[in-house]
């Protein structure tokens, strides 16, 4: 049986974004809905740092730096995106930054024409 990281936390972020499409639907850019799903979470007492810094480490030495849309009580991170599909590209970002903090879970989240995206991006060792 697969077991879920932060398995009940994964799912109120994950209604307050499913409640905000549907009050607002699609067509805003990524600023918009970050700010009221971060008003959301904050209503919802969940403890959350927006826009927060993620130093970029390659072979322990940083080289540059990152802004994560949400950290969730520094263990889980949200990264928002507008659009019609999610790409590699933003897969591979969110991993760059699950490694760099040393975190198991990211939620990429989607505002897409068609609904609300949701995947969810592991970094588990025992699974590489």
């Amino acid at each position: 049986m697969t077991e879920f990281y932060y398995k009940d936390l994964c799912h109120k972020i994950i209604g307050i974004c499913f409640d905000v499409y549907n009050e607002f639907d699609y067509g805003y850019r990524e600023k918009f809905y970050e700010d009221i799903i971060y008003d959301r979470f904050l209503e919802n007492g969940i403890t959350v740092k927006k826009q927060h810094l993620v130093k970029i480490k390659v072979s322990e030495k940083y080289y540059t730096s990152r802004k994560v849309d949400f950290l969730i009580g520094d263990k889980l991170l949200v990264e928002l995106k507008v659009g019609k599909k999610l790409t590699k590209k933003d897969f591979e970002q969110v991993n760059e930054y699950l490694i760099s903090l040393d975190l198991r879970l990211a939620l990429l989240i989607l505002f897409s024409p068609n609904g609300v995206v949701i995947r969810r991006v592991v970094n588990d060792p025992k699974y590489k």
